[in-house]
């Protein structure tokens, strides 16, 4: 969910407003990973020039060091062996890492598809994406309810009641107006409110700036963790490049824990989201936790989804430590069958 604040507009418009803003970001990074991950782009050129260059001096190290022993040893099944991941690594980073920015590419689209089927997720009878669309019709009716009544706020004795007397028709119009988008669970608990503004929608102008905050914070991590990503795509050629050097732990690997450790960051996150919409929706129960939601997805969720993805990364990334040897010894042990079949 995306928002932010305006004055001055009914209800629809607010509405819609909010879905134009999620759509449109979301079409702006789509375009903006676009140009970035491609090989028409200058700045995947730059990492991906330095990539070679990383690659080169690799090559250049196994050349004076392995290599020559095996020539001189004259054992060419441990040269092919040897030669094979600088051969893919040259595949992937070739014509300007065009193999590598479409495999980039093809592995968002796939990932986007598993975070947007994630939304479909039914719990109670109720999916993620309904629950939150009909959070979303509760917050952007409040706001505009509280629009309404805000003019009352600092009246005094009859001036006060006359005002909510006189602003009841106008905020039913806008009830009327979320009716024709809505099903009855967002409407029931914004008529609920109009039942006692004074202590629901009349009380302060703290309440609306404090929701604004936190709606603020919810696009921030939102938009940090879509940069956090395109930034780690664009160093993989940077890994590619240096995974040739013979160390243990290749930083393409590493690359790719990251990759799917910020996914899972980006998952938990709609979970945690989703979770908590499916509980107040069920419960019917929002106009109680209104705040407390807004808070929860803009500083909780991210915070929960980031620690357990971050401990995951970190398990996997000690169990491919601890068993690279052992992959390294069977695929040793491969080669050697296969060259001696050959």
């Amino acid at each position: 969910m995306k928002y932010y604040f305006l004055t001055n507009l009914n209800a629809i418009n607010l509405l819609n407003k909010s879905i134009e803003l999620n759509k449109t970001t979301t079409e702006s990074w789509s375009t903006l990973w676009n140009s970035a991950i491609s090989e028409n782009s200058f700045f995947w050129f730059s990492v991906a020039t330095i990539g070679i260059a990383i690659a080169g001096l690799g090559i250049t190290y196994i050349v004076f060091t392995e290599a020559r022993k095996i020539v001189e040893e004259q054992d060419y099944k441990q040269l092919l062996r040897l030669m094979i991941w600088p051969l893919v690594i040259a595949i992937l980073l070739g014509q300007n890492a065009t193999l590598a920015a479409n495999t980039i590419i093809n592995i968002k689209l796939a990932s986007d598809a598993i975070l947007a089927k994630s939304q479909e997720i039914q719990w109670a009878g109720v999916t993620f994406q309904t629950a939150l669309n009909e959070i979303n019709t509760y917050s952007v009716g409040r706001t505009a309810l509280e629009q309404v009544y805000k003019e009352c706020i600092g009246l005094q004795d009859q001036a006060f009641y006359n005002c909510l007397q006189d602003k009841q028709s106008e905020a039913q119009e806008i009830l009327n107006q979320l009716q024709q988008i809505s099903n009855n669970g967002a409407v029931g608990w914004l008529q609920e409110l109009l039942q006692d503004p004074i202590n629901t929608l009349a009380t302060s102008t703290f309440i609306p700036a404090l929701r604004l905050v936190f709606y603020i914070v919810q696009w921030a991590v939102v938009n940090v963790l879509e940069s956090l990503l395109l930034l780690h795509c664009l160093y993989a050629p940077i890994a590619l490049g240096a995974s040739i050097l013979p160390v243990s732990n290749r930083p393409i690997i590493e690359w790719f824990v990251g990759l799917f450790s910020i996914y899972g960051i980006k998952l938990g996150y709609n979970l945690c989201v989703g979770f908590g919409a499916i509980i107040i929706t069920y419960s019917k129960s929002f106009q109680f936790t209104d705040l407390a939601f807004l808070c929860y997805i803009a500083f909780f969720a991210p915070w929960v989804a980031w620690a357990y993805a971050r401990g995951g990364g970190q398990n996997l990334v000690t169990a491919m430590q601890s068993n690279l040897q052992a992959v390294k010894d069977i695929g040793n042990a491969a080669f050697k069958a296969a060259g001696t079949l050959l």
